[in-house]
């Protein structure tokens, strides 16, 4: 706007000075213009000189302070920083030293001074709070270990190299972005050694070309006089480890989100409590055996996740398992790669696990309760007297076969003919299915059923049966279920219900039981 009326004054005292020199006088409105002219040409001398001389911007002050480029006054509204992405502050191309963003993901200020950095708040300002930029910034370490101080925070600024192992002391440490903030071990002694609780979160942990390194070494007590100690991962990255190690003897060990990478071999849980594992990734570049469980337990738990098993690897381990007091629980792990996928020590032909284990993952035979299933068979049967009216257990001679949760042998390993165990953890309403054949005298009756434990009816599961000819066969089915608890079992027996004394011959029997 400003500009715009400086060009029509200058057009009208240009045309007033030509109408003059030509015309040897002035037109009627010069006298009248040429004062406030003369106003405006003084009072924009002045701004310019005012501008070069100071050379500041004022926004809403008249009186920018001397020390400032820009002043800008308000007492109702303030400025706004460009609100960026972490991913947009990356991309910007070669900023300038000082350079200001807002970083939506962290919800901080960032500033460039050769790299990106945070600007601190009170919170990150703490007494147990430490910013790390390299191992020296860790306390000070005693015979190749830094201790480090209980319930403090390590913040990871950057990538450190490790000469010494950390004992964890119950302390934290973690990073902003896995993709930056990473212990790097240089040694082959173990990154995290002793026997103390900690946390582990948003950081990457890489190994050393050439180098066997190890990243656990723990080995706590749940006897101890500090108690069961705990361990928590949490969205970490371990690359190019010899070993990813061993950790025994902990209340709780859990992984949420842990992703790796080119390892050698994996990881070994021992004689812990609860061992809580979810969303572990274990690609096609790790070798050796991922993961290996060994002694006692209380639970183990593990969720989600793949892993991509090649060529002669192992996916888990559980051969040396001696114990599960609790359960143990593997279920939506996605195990492909053809490779080996688990070894396991299954009572179970053609399985894996105990029946301490619920496992229902693709790639893995489902193995749960709710897949028992057992059937016995008839391999030889002799004539038997029936000589009165009380119900007895039917003589044959059976063998068992795709056994699953279920068995013929009692817990003493004793096998019974005509006998089919419910072997699983859990209580269930399963399903029976008989079938059978029989001779007998023309003119008898039978009764057949199942019984529970060789004393209990099982409701709904009778059929009468009415001989008709002498050593004709008879065909007998019986569809039913049965409330089944963990060691129950159950048997056909037979009745006569018409009078006088049989003789009885079994030609053919299977039972099956299932859910």
């Amino acid at each position: 706007m400003l500009v715009y009326f400086i060009k029509w004054y200058l057009l009208i005292y240009i045309g007033v000075i030509f109408y003059k020199r030509v015309f040897g006088r002035y037109i009627w409105c010069f006298n009248l213009l040429y004062p406030l002219m003369k106003t405006f040409y003084s009072t924009l001398l002045l701004l310019f000189s005012f501008s070069f001389a100071f050379s500041q911007v004022g926004i809403n002050t008249a009186q920018p302070d001397p020390s400032a480029a820009l002043d800008i006054k308000s007492e109702n509204s303030g400025v706004l920083i460009p609100r960026m992405t972490q991913a947009q502050i990356d991309a910007i191309v070669n900023p300038a030293s000082g350079l200001l963003t807002y970083n939506t993901d962290l919800s901080q200020f960032s500033y460039f001074d050769g790299q990106w950095n945070t600007v601190e708040s009170n919170k990150q300002t703490r007494d147990n709070h430490v910013i790390v930029k390299s191992q020296a910034d860790f306390p000070v370490p005693v015979a190749g270990v830094i201790t480090l101080d209980t319930n403090t925070s390590y913040q990871l600024n950057g990538t450190i190299y490790m000469t010494n192992s950390l004992d964890m002391n119950n302390a934290t440490i973690y990073g902003q972005f896995t993709q930056r903030d990473a212990l790097v071990m240089t040694t082959t002694t173990p990154l995290f050694k002793g026997a103390t609780g900690g946390t582990l979160r948003n950081i990457a942990i890489a190994g050393s070309p050439g180098i066997s390194t190890k990243v656990f070494e723990l080995a706590s007590n749940p006897a101890g006089t500090n108690g069961p100690q705990n361990l928590a991962f949490q969205t970490i990255i371990i690359n190019g480890a010899a070993s990813v190690g061993t950790i025994s003897g902990y209340g709780l060990i859990f992984f949420d989100i842990a992703q790796f990478l080119n390892n050698v071999d994996g990881i070994t849980f021992s004689n812990t409590g609860v061992v809580l594992l979810n969303a572990m990734g274990w690609d096609g570049s790790n070798t050796g055996t991922f993961e290996t469980f060994t002694g006692t337990f209380q639970l183990i738990e593990q969720q989600s996740g793949f892993m991509n098993v090649t060529g002669s690897n192992m996916g888990v381990d559980i051969m040396g398992v001696n114990d599960i007091t609790g359960s143990a629980v593997i279920e939506g792990v996605v195990f492909y790669g053809g490779g080996n996928y688990i070894d396991g020590n299954s009572p179970y032909t053609g399985y894996n696990f105990t029946n301490d284990w619920s496992v229902d993952c693709p790639g893995l035979v489902a193995e749960t309760d709710e897949r028992a299933t057992g059937n016995i068979y008839m391999t030889g049967s002799t004539p038997i007297n029936i000589t009165n009216n009380n119900a007895a257990k039917l003589s044959v001679t059976t063998t068992a076969a795709r056994l699953f949760r279920t068995r013929d042998q009692n817990t003493s390993g004793t096998t019974f003919s005509n006998r089919i165990y419910y072997d699983g953890m859990e209580a269930k309403i399963m399903t029976t299915q008989v079938a059978l054949a029989y001779t007998a005298t023309g003119g008898s009756q039978f009764q057949f059923s199942l019984y529970k434990n060789g004393t209990t009816l099982v409701p709904g599961t009778t059929t009468i049966a009415n001989t008709l000819t002498t050593n004709q066969n008879q065909s007998v089915s019986i569809l039913g279920t049965v409330d089944m608890n963990p060691g129950d079992y159950i048997e056909v027996f037979c009745r006569k219900t018409s009078t006088g004394n049989e003789q009885f011959l079994t030609t053919s029997y299977n039972l099956i039981l299932s859910n």
